[in-house]
């Protein structure tokens, strides 16, 4: 789709000459530096050139609740609209509030990315990348205009309204990210998706075999209330976790709502079958007939605190964590 030009922009022959001019004024002087007349004259040419390559019509593209101008009266060729309407007498609903606004964006280059491109590279990480500070670098000096700027551009971030629900942006946090959470509690992790749960896994460490009692969380990596839900309904009546024996290598899970200890697996480093990375592994091959094709990874991401992965046979089905903060547990018993 083209984009409409304006006989405001003025493309007459002429203008576009002058317009030139006053552009190569400025480049190789200023138009701060020049007489007040002549530097007043090469403002004109610099709008011009502004205004046919910085603000783009964007009434003929598709939009929702589009705003409507009210009736032209003799005071908006002399002063300018609460609502910003008819700063172009010709196009009265150009960038006024509430409208679709193209700057720098001329609508004939605009493109839909794919789905699967669109969030290609990561909002969060290009945002980590090019504004996170490593060290404080303190303002050394401000305009007087800062505090008006902030107040028109504080009311434009948060002010944008309300996007449609049934279809949200979702962004997953980076492993760098991951890596800064404080995971205290892994009862966070249940509102994490399986993306999150998998960078965290990576990002996290085998270099401890845990010793003791350690508090199970279901994690199904959907995020949202069901997520939540299936965990607290797992611990309350299904699996509360696992009592392990370091210096054995052995460890048993704590089944139904009276924690029995049963099903016994095999403890030991090897490395991952996720990305062949070291891990601390739970065998079920040899110590259960029951659970002899399940095998569970584990990886210590925060102080005392498991992320788990449990795969039957080859097959990733779900995730979880164990916490072990708590009183440790009696372990010495286990065979």
């Amino acid at each position: 789709m083209a984009a409409r030009r304006p006989p405001t922009y003025q493309q007459s022959t002429f203008r576009r000459l002058y317009d030139s001019l006053a552009e190569l004024l400025d480049h190789r002087i200023g138009w701060h530096r020049l007489p007040v007349q002549l530097g007043l004259a090469v403002l004109g040419g610099l709008r011009d050139v502004l205004r046919r390559h910085n603000v783009y019509d964007t009434s003929a593209l598709p939009a929702m609740n589009v705003p409507t101008a009210a009736p032209a009266t003799p005071r908006v060729r002399t002063t300018r609209t609460m609502h910003s309407t008819y700063t172009d007498l010709n196009e009265p609903r150009r960038s006024m509030a509430g409208s679709p606004f193209g700057r720098n964006d001329p609508i004939d280059r605009r493109y839909q990315d794919p789905p699967s491109e669109f969030m290609q590279p990561s909002k969060r990480e290009v945002s980590r990348a090019l504004l996170t500070r490593d060290q404080f670098i303190p303002a050394t000096s401000a305009s007087a205009l800062l505090a008006v700027w902030l107040q028109f551009m504080i009311k434009g971030w948060f002010g944008r309204g309300t996007g449609p629900k049934d279809r949200p942006w979702e962004i997953p946090l980076t492993e760098d990210d991951l890596a800064r959470a404080d995971i205290s509690d892994p009862a966070i992790l249940t509102g994490a998706t399986r993306a999150e749960l998998a960078a965290l896994f990576r990002a996290g460490t085998a270099k401890t075999i845990p010793n003791g009692r350690g508090r199970g969380t279901v994690l199904l990596g959907t995020g949202g209330l069901l997520a939540r839900l299936a965990a607290l309904v797992a611990y309350a009546l299904l699996w509360r976790g696992k009592v392990v024996n370091a210096q054995k290598g052995r460890l048993k899970n704590l089944i139904s709502a009276f924690s029995v200890e049963a099903i016994a697996a095999e403890v030991y480093k090897q490395e991952s079958w996720y990305d062949e990375k070291p891990c601390i592994v739970l065998d079920y091959s040899k110590t259960s007939l029951v659970a002899r094709m399940i095998r569970d990874e584990i990886r210590e991401i925060a102080p005392g605190i498991y992320l788990g992965l449990v795969f039957w046979g080859k097959r990733h089905l779900l995730d979880f964590a164990l916490d072990f903060t708590g009183p440790v547990g009696a372990a010495e018993g286990l065979l």
